[in-house]
């Protein structure tokens, strides 16, 4: 059976991971997890097929390229379909696929008053600061330090993350801000726990069913072709 594509969570934030119901999937190794990560960085999830071949293959040309993302494209939709799906020659994580990192910065900037509503009809920004604090298991694909494509954004979280630890520390309040990812993005006012901790690396992913989703399911997305039917042109 095919679990729908709000089953998948796509870890970044210290080790990478793909999590279907909350088991792991071993995703094919090399350019395969390589494209994942570098939609998961991108903002949105998502990235025109020029920008991808560049990213991944740097120097070849564009239809030798684009000849090795077809290859690509379909063992990624052999191993996990609904993981990436294609829309006006542009490559996207699924909608509904959950992505830590956009989690946790969605939060910060929740909670740094960047989005949300304004005065009395705000969630308290500490609880959530507290909560994104708790999704950030380490770095940004820690592992993977090398790729220049994960430069920016790493620094940009780690940015957010000092950020966030600043606010929680001038706050005044104590505890323990640690939180399992399943907390909702925002957390309810009054949620539970305060204080700062280090950046740690996850633990492995579960290895039986039945994890709950980082968030409440998104909308539906619109249309959008499975990997499986991409014809990079």
């Amino acid at each position: 059976m095919t679990l729908p594509a709000n089953d998948i969570s796509v870890h970044v934030l210290g080790r990478f991971a793909v999590l279907r119901g909350g088991v792991e999937v071993v995703l094919p190794a090399g350019r395969p997890q390589r494209l994942v990560k570098f939609l998961a960085t991108r903002e949105g999830g998502r990235a025109g097929v020029a920008e991808v071949v560049t990213g991944l293959w740097p120097n070849v040309s564009s239809a030798t390229g684009r000849r090795r993302l077809r290859i690509v494209l379909r063992r990624l939709h052999k191993a996990c379909p609904h993981l990436i799906v294609r829309k006006n020659g542009t490559l996207a994580l699924h909608k509904r696929v959950e992505v830590d990192a956009q989690l946790f910065e969605r939060g910060a900037q929740y909670a740094l008053g960047e989005t949300g509503p304004r005065g009395s009809g705000r969630l308290d920004p500490i609880a959530i600061a507290r909560v994104a604090v708790g999704r950030y298991a380490g770095d940004l694909l820690a592992d993977d330090v090398d790729e220049p494509w994960t430069g920016k954004p790493r620094e940009r979280l780690r940015l957010r993350y000092l950020t966030l630890v600043g606010l929680i520390s001038t706050s005044g309040t104590e505890g323990d801000t640690r939180r399992e990812p399943t907390a909702p993005d925002p957390a309810p006012e009054g949620e539970a726990g305060a204080g700062v901790r280090e950046p740690r690396m996850p633990p492995r992913p579960p290895s039986r069913s039945g994890a709950e989703a980082l968030s409440p399911p998104q909308p539906e997305q619109g249309p959008a072709e499975a990997v499986g039917e991409l014809r990079v042109a």
